[in-house]
């Protein structure tokens, strides 16, 4: 009877330990992280582009998100240009235009989101510009001729690539067989749309 006595109590501090221990310890929370990734470039001009990401998860919420861009290998939104499309605190797809970029010239961009204290990126993207060409003309038909003075025909078949305005267009001559802008020329002024375009031609 004694000897049941003595193993009790040791097995009472036991269970009264194990009671206390519970009641100090708190069920630990798993805390959710942002997760983003940056997704194709597409619509790529000799200045502009469009982007897309993918919020996976909106982590604790999501203050600010966008894209950043650099010609730098590693842009972030401190150091380079970027996009701000505000609070979101759903996952999906979001699109960014990125504009003013210069013709001829790899960029790198990546995807963000910002819960206001850190920042997450998606993987980094690159893609390069599209470069600029000049606008195609052709000169067309002479008809009218007089003396002093002749009428000339010319197309304005393409205003090239990047370019949203001819700012000036016409006919030059001489009497030589290669004139350029620099001898006689008409001026018919800035244009942005393709087609026949004609010059009276006067003073020969």
């Amino acid at each position: 009877m004694l000897k049941s006595k003595i193993l009790l109590i040791p097995f009472s501090f036991l269970l009264l330990f194990f009671f206390f221990f519970l009641s100090f310890c708190k069920k630990e929370e798993i805390k959710r992280i942002i997760m983003v990734t940056t997704d194709d470039v597409t619509q790529v001009t000799t200045k502009s582009a469009t982007v897309k990401g993918t919020i996976v998860d909106v982590g604790e919420g999501i203050t600010e998100h966008g894209h950043c861009w650099s010609t730098f290998n590693n842009p972030t939104i401190e150091l380079s240009k970027k996009t701000k499309l505000g609070k979101i605190n759903s996952k999906g797809s979001f699109t960014s235009n990125l504009t003013n970029l210069n013709p001829n010239a790899t960029y790198y961009v990546k995807s963000y989101a910002s819960d206001g204290k850190t920042v997450k990126y998606g993987d980094r993207k690159s893609f390069k510009t599209a470069s600029l060409s000049v606008p195609v003309v052709t000169t067309g038909i002479v008809s009218a001729i007089t003396d002093s003075s002749a009428k000339v025909t010319g197309t304005l078949s393409s205003l090239g690539n990047g370019v949203e305005t001819v700012v000036q267009h016409g006919h030059c001559w001489s009497k030589s067989h290669n004139p350029t802008v620099g001898n006689s020329k008409t001026e018919l002024g800035s244009t942005s749309t393709k087609g026949v375009f004609s010059s009276n031609i006067t003073g020969l």
